[in-house]
């Protein structure tokens, strides 16, 4: 098979602790292990870089415009360098709709990472209710695949029906273990 150029689109990216960031990252090591070359397009500046960072990675962090929580604008999004596909790791608000812009435009395929469900308490619940409702079915609609961590948190999930509505494009990836890290005593 021949190397692909790859792009990984996170909100958060090591070495910030999240889930998606570090899904994100352990994704991109495992592609760039298997010869493919890998950007990784994320909030931040050089002074966020990490010790552990793999030389075999191409790391973006890119300023944001403005930044509302793990909500970063970044319009350089929209400038991304042509890709045999891009990985988006939802949910991204800001991110997730400037990807799709540029599959429209430029004609960027993209595949996604269904991480979890967006939830809150008072305004910002009612916030994250309008972005599930209108903005995530319009980053979900255009992937070509989606995968979850397993189907049934796929099917139980807020995006549920867009999900029955992709069938097959639906996938169930599951999150890795690192057992050299994880090994019993």
């Amino acid at each position: 098979m021949k190397p692909m150029r790859i792009a990984h689109i996170s909100a958060t990216f090591p070495p910030y602790e999240s889930g998606a960031g570090r899904v994100c990252y352990q994704n991109a090591v495992g592609l760039a292990a298997r010869g493919h070359e890998v950007h990784v397009y994320t909030a931040g500046s050089p002074a966020d870089e990490i010790a552990t960072q793999p030389d075999t990675l191409h790391i973006h962090r890119l300023k944001p415009l403005v930044q509302i929580g793990n909500a970063p604008l970044l319009p350089s999004l929209l400038t991304l360098k042509r890709v045999d596909v891009a990985h988006m790791h939802l949910p991204f608000i800001f991110g997730a709709e400037l990807i799709w812009l540029a599959s429209v435009l430029r004609g960027i395929p993209y595949v996604v990472t269904y991480h979890n469900d967006l939830i809150g308490d008072g305004a910002r619940a009612r916030l994250f209710d309008l972005y599930m409702r209108w903005a995530m079915p319009l980053s979900l609609r255009r992937a070509r695949k989606i995968g979850a961590v397993t189907l049934d948190h796929a099917q139980h999930s807020r995006a549920a029906g867009e999900f029955k509505r992709r069938g097959a494009a639906l996938v169930e990836i599951p999150n890795g273990v690192d057992s050299a890290h994880f090994a019993p005593d």
